[in-house]
């Protein structure tokens, strides 16, 4: 890609977009390479449910949601978590859906109902994104490492 005549070079947001462009929401694809600095990359993805995902980079979360059912009607919703607001993740399963919430000082800890069509839905909450069966199995992985990951960022240095 030319930019002024010149060629782009590839970024380490380049290479980790095309590592985990085969788990990322296609719309997400354009909305990331625009807010990812150029030494951030990708270090874990949760897929959910209707396009959604959360996107674990060095500096934050990126919870994106496409569509009607993201509360983006014809459109698509980025939204950024510093990771210094972000105190944990939860993760609420049932016999055949769940969620994934961050907890932040602007988005407390809430019993989300996958089944709600308002602002208690995973879907439309801003920090949550709903999973189901199929994509609990990576969801657990993944939150399992984002919670160590929170934990080593939280813990004195010596």
């Amino acid at each position: 890609m030319a930019l002024f005549g010149k060629k782009k070079e590839r970024t380490q947001a380049d290479l980790s977009i095309e590592t985990f462009k085969k788990i990322l929401p296609k719309q997400s694809l354009d909305d990331l390479s625009k807010n990812l600095l150029p030494d951030e990359r990708i270090l874990q993805v949760i897929s959910g449910l209707w396009d959604s995902a959360m996107i674990l980079t060095p500096y934050r979360i990126f919870v994106f949601k496409a569509g009607m059912m993201g509360g983006a009607t014809r459109g698509t919703k980025l939204i950024s978590w510093d990771l210094n607001s972000v105190h944990g993740v939860q993760m609420e399963f049932g016999k055949a859906t769940g969620y994934v919430s961050l907890q932040t000082p602007n988005a407390p800890v809430a019993d989300l109902s996958y089944w709600s069509n308002d602002a208690t839905s995973p879907a439309k909450a801003p920090n949550a994104i709903a999973i189901n069966k199929k994509l609990e199995p990576q969801a657990r992985t993944a939150v399992a490492e984002l919670r160590q990951f929170l934990l080593k960022r939280s813990l004195p240095t010596t």
